[in-house]
């Protein structure tokens, strides 16, 4: 073997040049750096792409399940809270339909005994302001009105006839009194004012 820098020979197992110094060890082939570095640079960049669809579309997949998961928690609640409000509606009107007719029943089975002639009528629980008494059968006309009664009074009546206003009861007394309302306006609905007393 020959030293590759002067020529001389060299004995096996040399590591150097007896007369220049130069190593005879062989050296690797020097690739080319920049060759290597643009495949593997690459290859890295389209596995990093890669991984990045990869994590975009799972994270996409994982929030939209959980947007959903979400909604449909909140319309379940929306949907028990309007049932249990429909439901409390439902139980507040029947207590006030319970009560309203324990009233009614009460006064009527609690209406004294009346005297005189006529048929007793009684004045129904609803009718909280009351029925006024008049002095002609003509609804509207302040002029006319001598009294009122309230809820649980009983009034005798004698007569009953009906005009465009209502349907009139005269009273023992000589009063009139509106048992039923025949007329509507924005002010006063069509209404009951006085039953029979049983």
């Amino acid at each position: 073997m020959k030293c590759r820098k002067c020529g001389s020979e060299i004995e096996p197992g040399d590591q150097f040049c007896p007369r220049c110094g130069s190593s005879i060890i062989p050296q690797a082939p020097i690739q080319n750096v920049s060759e290597r570095g643009g495949i593997d640079g690459r290859i890295i960049a389209a596995l990093a792409a890669i991984f990045m669809v990869i994590l975009g579309g799972g994270f996409y997949m994982y929030t939209s399940q959980k947007k959903t998961a979400m909604e449909l928690e909140v319309a379940k609640i929306q949907e028990e809270a309007r049932k249990e409000e429909a439901e409390k509606k439902a139980a507040e009107e029947a207590a006030k339909k319970e009560q309203q007719t324990s009233q009614q029943t009460t006064l009527v089975a609690n209406v004294p005994s009346s005297s005189g002639p006529g048929t007793p009528y009684v004045v129904l629980s609803d009718v909280v302001n009351g029925v006024h008494l008049h002095t002609t059968p003509k609804k509207g006309e302040t002029s006319n009105v001598r009294g009122t009664i309230f809820p649980g009074s009983v009034v005798n009546i004698v007569d009953i006839f009906s005009n465009s206003d209502c349907t009139w009861g005269k009273t023992s007394d000589g009063y009139y009194v509106c048992v039923y309302e025949t007329w509507t306006d924005e002010n006063k609905p069509v209404g009951q004012y006085l039953a029979p007393v049983n």
